[in-house]
């Protein structure tokens, strides 16, 4: 018996307290910690309830998250791929070692101002680099290891919790679930990949990450992401009060605003069934939206829009042939094959899963187009648990169970591809503290260091941030 749901809750708003007390200034951060307080106090229950779970599949989740988080490349230990993780590590980095709010005085090319702000969704690297301001930047590293692979534990467990199964079954499935790349890669671009290839890329307008991918490249987005979805869905399924919904939706909203965008009809799924309840419950709908715009004004202080851009025209016209291949292959099979799963309230979700995807290519934000990577991230996690409930179950036709198992190795390339990846350049080497470059200077695009930087003079840091010593 664990406390599985309020060790959640805690891993998601701890990153905010310390955002609290470090960015804020005193008052306002004292007003946060009543706020959080007082809903803690009013889902006293839920926070104390545990849950069971077998010995076995604590130890077989255990083995799974090791194994996988040993590959990601935090704190030193396997390879960190590409411009993301030394990204991860200069936010790492100026966070420890600067003062906060961190706020750098020097001019960056292309960017209007010569004083930036760091504005940027850090609630994964913050528990790190408190223990980095007190111990150094080595037990930094080593810290942000061991806060992946709780966060890794945690979302695997939920995995376990809500597909149930054979003990560690379910986990090894969320870990190599993913979307037809390499059909889609033999289809459009007629030829094999090679074994290290990053393979999401083959449709080239859109991205829909596999759940490898997402913590390989992005545990800063995905672990927050897919914990607010898996206890969105834990009381959608279990009729626990609706407003509990708020607190587990808004948890994210440091850790990933996209991925809360993609939390949103999930949230509204619980909302709309009992509107009376949450709005009995005056904790919810005080703090949450109180919370809610401070973290957006902080936001708002990147020199950039953050707004996504319509993209519909392209789609019903040049792009229309791209798009249907590519929802088919990412999802479209996928969500078709395993609808004999979908029974009682999942059935809900399983349409929500659906039209999320489906709608989502529709938006684009960034250089890279991270809102259909980032905001599907919610939608995607639902989908992989009704298939791996498809296959463990006893719902699906046996041929249809064959299809689903067939695509789902086909799908399983795509995390192969990381996992070799990672095997063949595996390293243990903390990155030396003098080599990491503060997070200005880690890109040289402009469009890539404006998602990072924001205006210290915006209303944000002049009426509710603390003042630099």
């Amino acid at each position: 018996m664990i406390p599985l749901y309020g060790i959640s809750i805690l891993y998601l708003y701890l990153p905010l307290l310390i955002f609290s007390w470090g960015w804020l200034r005193p008052e306002v951060a004292a007003a946060v910690t009543a706020l959080l307080a007082g809903c803690a106090w009013h889902f006293r229950a839920e926070l104390r309830s545990r849950f069971e779970l077998c010995r076995r599949s604590l130890v077989g989740t255990l083995l799974v998250a090791v194994g996988w988080t040993v590959c990601v490349g935090a704190g030193g230990l396997g390879y960190p791929n590409g411009d993301d993780w030394r990204k991860h590590n200069a936010v790492l980095k100026d966070l420890t070692l600067k003062t906060w709010p961190v706020v750098y005085d020097y001019p960056v090319a292309g960017i209007e101002g010569d004083r930036h702000a760091l504005v940027f969704y850090f609630a994964y690297h913050l528990p790190a680099a408190v223990v980095g301001k007190v111990a150094g930047w080595k037990a930094a590293n080593y810290a942000i290891f061991l806060w992946t692979l709780l966060g890794t534990v945690l979302v695997l467990l939920w995995v376990e919790r809500l597909v149930g199964g054979r003990p560690g079954v379910a986990a090894l499935l969320f870990v190599f679930a993913s979307g037809m790349d390499a059909l889609g890669i033999l289809l459009r671009g007629q030829r094999l990949f090679a074994p290290t290839e990053h393979l999401e890329v083959w449709a080239s307008v859109w991205q829909l990450s596999s759940d490898t991918t997402l913590l390989f490249w992005v545990p800063h987005q995905a672990l927050g992401g897919w914990l607010a979805t898996a206890l969105l869905i834990d009381g959608a399924v279990r009729a626990r009060r609706s407003s509990s919904a708020l607190l587990e939706s808004f948890g994210a909203l440091l850790w990933s605003p996209l991925a809360c965008i993609g939390l949103l009809p999930f949230a509204a799924l619980r909302l709309l069934r009992q509107p009376r309840e949450w709005l009995r419950a005056w904790p919810t709908w005080t703090a949450f939206p109180l919370l809610g715009g401070l973290l957006l004004a902080f936001y708002a202080a990147l020199r950039i829009s953050i707004l996504p851009a319509f993209v519909g025209g392209e789609i019903f016209g040049p792009l229309a042939g791209n798009y249907l291949l590519f929802t088919t292959l990412e999802f479209g099979l996928f969500f078709w094959v395993c609808r004999g799963a979908a029974s009682g309230e999942w059935r809900l979700l399983w349409w929500i899963a659906g039209v999320s995807l489906a709608l989502i290519p529709f938006g684009r934000i960034g250089y890279y187009n991270d809102f259909v990577m980032r905001v599907s991230i919610p939608a995607l996690f639902a989908l992989w648990l009704l298939v791996a409930k498809g296959l463990l179950g006893g719902d699906l036709p046996k041929r249809r169970r064959w299809l689903l198992a067939g695509m789902v190795l086909v799908g399983a390339l795509t995390a192969g591809a990381e996992f070799t990846r990672s095997f063949k350049l595996f390293r243990v080497r903390i990155a030396k503290e003098n080599r990491v470059r503060e997070v200005p200077r880690v890109h040289a695009l402009p469009e890539l260091n404006v998602l990072y930087l924001g205006d210290p003079e915006a209303p944000f840091f002049r009426y509710l941030a603390r003042r630099q010593p």
